[in-house]
């Protein structure tokens, strides 16, 4: 028996404690890989994503594999765990935490990293041979649209179907015309507008965006800016933001357009671990200035609001990052 107590401990005692420690080793270094949805590639999600990930990986030891995604799909993603973070939109962080439109359940398990990173801007473009003078004037009359828009999945498509709405219209409205409507992932926008199978485009997207920096290379394009009617409707209804496209724009801007605005940011599962959270609050926020460099549309990125107007609940790893910093109280 002494005999068999001296082995256990000798070799199987041993044995155990380096097999938990591999163990535990493991683990950590699956919580510092991690998986994050983006929006359309070649879109300005995209970009974004791919800078922060940089910055993760560089800074803090977190890798972060960027996936395609879309405004719609990520929440939903994020809050069932599919991929550990996303960029989102509050007005779609509210709404899928409540199961309102365009969810149909709830995902409770959404926790906020940092809000405010770039500001988005509905963006409504046509050839300039098209002679149609406004937004209202295509959809008031029998005007045979042929536009490409975001995929399903994203918040570009969500919002555009919101515009067919408010005019009491559906695609196959727009159809019944003679019109078209495309659903394409970004890749496909610039040909589809040089080959002329469509003439106009509408995104949600920041300023200036690839896609149609892109085509102007190749075709003339005029912006409209949004009807007051939309704004008002998006704004109260749907909780998006007023804003302009500012005079220059593209090249092609002349006076500054009336448009609508959404805010993006980083949100991931409460299942996330808060140290890793915490160090992505930190690593970001303490690299601000790189941040902002990323993109123009994050230049004016503030970490010290990055915890308001989330449209959800705060990670309490960067709840706690945010307070020992003092940007909260």
């Amino acid at each position: 028996m002494a005999r068999k107590n001296k082995y256990f401990m000798s070799v199987v005692v041993p044995c155990l404690f380096f097999l938990v420690i591999a163990l535990i080793t493991q683990n950590a270094q699956a919580q510092q890989k991690l998986v994050a949805s983006a929006g359309g590639v070649g879109g300005g999600w995209y970009i974004l994503l791919g800078g922060l990930a940089e910055i993760a990986k560089e800074k803090a030891g977190i890798t972060i594999d960027v996936v395609p995604g879309g405004g719609v799909a990520n929440p939903a993603r994020v809050g069932t765990g599919d991929v550990d973070l996303g960029l989102a939109m509050p007005m779609l962080i509210a709404a899928a935490g409540a199961a309102k439109d365009p969810y149909k359940k709830a995902f409770p398990d959404i926790r906020v990293v940092a809000m405010g990173f770039s500001t988005n801007y509905l963006q409504f473009s046509m050839v300039e041979e098209q002679k149609v003078g406004s937004i209202d004037e295509i959809f008031k009359t029998d005007f045979p649209l042929k536009i490409v828009t975001g995929r399903s999945a994203t918040s570009t498509a969500w919002i555009f179907g919101q515009i067919l709405s408010f005019y009491g219209l559906s695609e196959k409205d727009i159809v019944k015309r003679g019109g078209k409507i495309l659903h394409a992932p970004y890749g496909d926008w610039v040909a589809m507008v040089k080959d002329r199978h469509v003439d106009a485009m509408f995104d949600n997207i920041t300023i200036p965006s690839p896609v149609l920096t892109e085509v102007l290379v190749s075709r003339k394009m005029k912006l409209f800016p949004i009807p007051e009617g939309i704004r008002n409707f998006l704004i109260k209804e749907k909780s998006l933001g007023p804003g302009v496209i500012p005079a220059g724009s593209y090249g092609i801007v002349k006076e500054d357009l009336p448009t609508c605005t959404v805010l993006s940011g980083i949100i991931t599962n409460k299942k996330v671990p808060s140290d890793i959270v915490y160090k992505l609050a930190k690593v970001w926020s303490e690299n601000r200035d790189r941040v902002r460099s990323i993109h123009k549309s994050v230049a004016n990125w503030d970490p010290t609001n990055a915890w308001k107007n989330t449209g959800g609940i705060l990670h309490p790893g960067a709840e706690k990052y945010y307070k020992e910093m003092g940007y909260m109280k």
